[in-house]
C-alpha cells in the first residue's frame, strides 16, 4: 500500500491492513508519520520498520546508516575537487534530516561553509512530467549561480536519476560540469551513461531481513 507521504492515508492503510487480521506489517513510515499511532498499531500487529528507521519506536528496524552514507558521498565529491555541492531532496521525506546532517559534517571536516540555499527541495509526489518540469526550473536557476564545476548529492534515487536527464537537457555534462552521486537501490545504475555513482541501499536484502 502507498501513503504518498500523507499521514492520513498512512493511518487509513494501517487500519485497512489491521482489520484484515494480518500477522505483521513491514512499513517505511512517511516523514510526518504519527509515532503515537504507530505505537498504537504495534499493540495490535507486529511492525517492522524499513529504510526510514529514525523513529522512536520499540520495533525491529532494517536500514542503512543514512548519515554516514551522505557523509561518504559528500566527502567523495569534495575529494574530487567539488567545493560547491547542491543537495537534491524530496520535500518532507523522513530521511532528509539525517542525510543532510551527514552532508553538513563532511563540509565541516573540509572547513567549507554550509549554505541553506544549496538544499533544493522538491515535491516527491508529483506526476512524472510535472516533477521533471519543476526540477528543470530549479536546477536551471541554481546552476546559473556557479561558474565552475559543482557536485550534486541526490537524497532519493528517483530525483537523482531524473536529474541526469535534466542536466542533459540543460547542456551540462556529467561529471565534467556536474558530478552526481546519490542513494540508490537501482540495479541499472552502472548501465547508465555515464554510470551513476551511488551509496547502495540493498533493498532486496533489507526486505528479506524484514520478513
Amino acid at each position: 500500500m502507498q501513503s504518498r507521504e500523507n499521514e492520513k492515508i498512512e493511518k487509513e492503510c494501517l487500519q485497512a491492513l489491521i482489520q484484515q487480521n494480518i500477522d505483521g506489517i513491514i512499513i517505511a513510515p512517511s516523514a510526518n508519520s504519527s509515532i503515537s499511532y504507530l505505537k498504537q498499531s504495534k499493540k495490535q500487529v507486529h511492525l517492522v520498520l524499513v529504510d526510514r528507521i529514525d523513529f522512536e519506536l520499540d520495533s525491529p528496524k532494517i536500514g542503512v546508516d543514512s548519515e554516514f552514507g551522505a557523509y561518504q558521498a559528500t566527502r567523495h565529491l569534495l575529494e574530487n575537487g567539488r567545493k560547491e555541492i547542491l543537495v537534491l531532496a524530496g520535500k518532507n521525506l523522513g530521511v532528509n534530516s539525517t542525510r543532510i546532517l551527514g552532508y553538513k559534517k563532511a563540509l565541516q571536516d573540509f572547513k567549507i561553509p554550509f549554505y541553506h540555499e544549496h538544499i533544493i527541495q522538491i515535491n516527491h509526489g508529483q506526476e512524472s512530467k510535472e516533477l521533471m518540469n519543476n526540477l528543470k526550473l530549479m536546477l536551471e536557476r541554481k546552476l546559473k549561480e556557479f561558474d565552475q564545476p559543482i557536485g550534486l548529492l541526490g537524497i532519493t534515487d528517483t530525483l537523482t536519476v531524473n536529474s541526469l536527464g535534466v542536466l542533459h537537457q540543460l547542456g551540462k555534462k556529467v561529471p565534467q560540469d556536474v558530478s552526481v552521486i546519490g542513494f540508490a537501490n537501482l540495479l541499472f545504475a552502472e548501465s547508465l551513461n555515464p554510470p551513476l555513482s551511488c551509496i547502495v541501499q540493498p533493498a532486496i536484502e533489507m526486505e528479506r531481513t524484514a520478513v
